[in-house]
C-alpha cells in the first residue's frame, strides 16, 4: 500500500493531458465535479475553471497546463496500523526525505469520521514544492488526499502554494462521502454476444472502449480504466491538448517517465498500426522500472479527423504476454468518433 501512496505524491506534481468530466444539479457554486457517485462512494469538486485529470483510481485537478498545482483523493485498503504510521513508512519511497512541517493534527474533510494532515516540503525536477496531505476514514474505508503547489512566491509577498488557500479550503469542506452502491460491471454494462462490455459512452468520451466481462472497471468516463485480475490495465482517452505532433507527445512521455522510473527501455516506436477506426495510429512499446517492480507497456496513439486519443496497456513483466490476444480484440473493438 505505500507504494498507491508513492504514486500519489508523484502525479500531484505532474500534469496529465487528459481531462474528462461528469454533470451533477447539486454541484456548489463555482466548482465542478471531478468524480462522483455511489458507485466510487463520494463525490469530489475542485474548481470550475482548473483541468480535471483522473487516472485509474485517483481523482484529480490541477489549475492550468502552466500551472501545475493540483489536488487529488484516491482510497485503498486501509493499513493495518495508524494513519500516522502509515504516511511516516509511506516518505521511504522519497530519494531524499521531505521536510515535514505538520505531523498529524487533526483536522476536518467534508463529512469524514476523521482526517489527519500532514504538510511537508520536497523537491522534484529541481523545483521545490510544498504538500499538504490528508489521511481521512469514513465508515471503515481509507481515502488520501493530497494539494500540492510549488513554493515560489507569485508576489513579493505571497506564495503561490497560499493564493490557492481558500479555493482548497472550499474543496475539503464540500467533498462528501456516501455509502458505495457495490452493483456489479455485468449489471450495469451495455454486453456483447462474445462476452464484452461497453464502458464508456460516445457522447462524453468520443469514443467506444468494450473490455472483457470478467475485467474490474476503474473508471469510466472522459477517460475509461479496465483492470484484469493481476492488475493488468487498459486505458483510453481524448487526447485534449491541441497542436501537439506525435513524435513531441512522445518525447515528452519519455521524459516524464524517466523522471519517475529507472531502466527505461524502449522496444519500438512510431509504428504504424491500427487503433479501432482510427485514420493513423502509432504503436510503441517498453519496459521500464518502478519500486523495484519490472513493467511492460504497449501504447497507441490514434487519430481521427478532428480527435486524437491514447490506448495503453500497462503489465508487470510476467503478465505482459498472457493478456496479449484480450488486448488485441479490445483495440479492434474501439470506435472513436
Amino acid at each position: 500500500m505505500r507504494k498507491i501512496l508513492s504514486v500519489v505524491l508523484i502525479l500531484s506534481t505532474l500534469v496529465c493531458i487528459f481531462a474528462c468530466g461528469n454533470k451533477n444539479s447539486d454541484i456548489p457554486s463555482g466548482m465542478q465535479i471531478v468524480r462522483g457517485g455511489d458507485d466510487v462512494g463520494y463525490y469530489f469538486y475542485a474548481p470550475e475553471e482548473w483541468q480535471i485529470s483522473n487516472i485509474g483510481n485517483i481523482s484529480s485537478a490541477y489549475a492550468s497546463n502552466v500551472d501545475t498545482t493540483s489536488v487529488s483523493y484516491t482510497e485503498i485498503t486501509p493499513p493495518e496500523g495508524t494513519a500516522y504510521e502509515y504516511f511516516h513508512e509511506s516518505l521511504k519511497e522519497f530519494p531524499t526525505p521531505p521536510e515535514i512541517t505538520v505531523d498529524g493534527k487533526e483536522t476536518t474533510f467534508g463529512n469524514a469520521d476523521s482526517a489527519l494532515m500532514f504538510v511537508y516540503e520536497h523537491t522534484y525536477t529541481e523545483h521545490k514544492f510544498r504538500t499538504m496531505q490528508l489521511l481521512v476514514s469514513y465508515k471503515g474505508r481509507f481515502g488520501i488526499f493530497t494539494y500540492t503547489s510549488v513554493l515560489e512566491k507569485i508576489s513579493s509577498d505571497e506564495l503561490q502554494y497560499d493564493y490557492y488557500k481558500e479555493k482548497i479550503d472550499n474543496v475539503m469542506s464540500v467533498f462528501k462521502f456516501v455509502d458505495k452502491s457495490g452493483t456489479a460491471a455485468e449489471d450495469v454494462y451495455e454486453k456483447t454476444p462474445d462476452g464484452y462490455m461497453l464502458i464508456s459512452d460516445m457522447a462524453v468520451a468520443k469514443f467506444s472502449l468494450y473490455v472483457p466481462t470478467d475485467m474490474t472497471v476503474n473508471f469510466t468516463s472522459g477517460m475509461s480504466s479496465a483492470s484484469f485480475a493481476d492488475g493488468s490495465s487498459v486505458t483510453l482517452s481524448r487526447a485534449i491538448a491541441t497542436g501537439v505532433v506525435v513524435s513531441d507527445y512522445w518525447e515528452n512521455r519519455k521524459k516524464e517517465l524517466g523522471e519517475i522510473t529507472t531502466d527505461l527501455k524502449v522496444i519500438e516506436e512510431n509504428k504504424n498500426t491500427v487503433l479501432g477506426n482510427s485514420k493513423r495510429a502509432y504503436a510503441y512499446e517498453y519496459t521500464y522500472v518502478y519500486n523495484g517492480s519490472n513493467y511492460h507497456v504497449y501504447q497507441i496513439l490514434g487519430i481521427t479527423t478532428f480527435n486524437g486519443f491514447v490506448f495503453t496497456y500497462t503489465a508487470k513483466e510476467d503478465n505482459y504476454s498472457a493478456h496479449m490476444p484480450e488486448i488485441e480484440k479490445i483495440i479492434e473493438k474501439v470506435e472513436l468518433k
